[in-house]
């Protein structure tokens, strides 16, 4: 019996400027990084976990919360803006053969947000960099860490700690 080979879900990173991306106004918190996440040069999104930190018993959590809780989990690396890069730009070049609709198409995910880089302008408000699918296109944002975020907002992190 063969065995079925799906395509590979490996991507380069890709350097990140948050002054071209959205304004010259915002910035990357340090404090808020995981350097881990900027340090590395290709993902495997096979390997990676889609998590969203909620309780059982949860509906929905603040981000600030999720942040605290991913960060609480010293393990896994959150992904953070060069993974959101290297997914965006895949994206632009391979559109319906890029990494995000493999990704759709054999886990049915829609959304991903990236917590290993916490952004944010000079009144200090923060956010993180997102990827959602809607009617067939993919499409960024960025998201208030203010607002719920619920058991369909996906974060991606990974155990590739060395």
């Amino acid at each position: 019996m063969s065995k079925l080979t799906l395509p590979s879900l490996c991507v380069a990173t890709a350097s990140f400027n948050a002054e071209e991306l959205i304004d010259n106004n915002w910035k990357v918190f340090l404090g808020e990084q995981d350097k881990r996440s900027a340090e590395l040069t290709e993902v495997n999104l096979s390997k990676a976990d889609f998590v969203t930190c909620l309780t059982p018993i949860e509906t929905s959590i603040s981000g600030e919360e999720k942040l605290s809780r991913l960060k609480n989990n010293t393990d896994t690396i959150r992904y953070g803006a060069t993974v959101f890069m290297g997914l965006w730009k895949d994206y632009e070049v391979n559109k319906k053969n890029s990494i995000l609709e493999r990704l759709y198409c054999q886990k049915e995910i829609t959304y991903l947000d990236f917590f290993g880089d916490v952004l944010g302008t000079k009144d200090g408000r923060k956010n993180v960099l997102l990827l959602y699918r809607r009617l067939d296109v993919w499409y960024w944002n960025h998201r208030w860490l203010e607002y719920p975020w619920r058991n369909v907002d996906l974060s991606v992190v990974s155990s590739q700690v060395s």
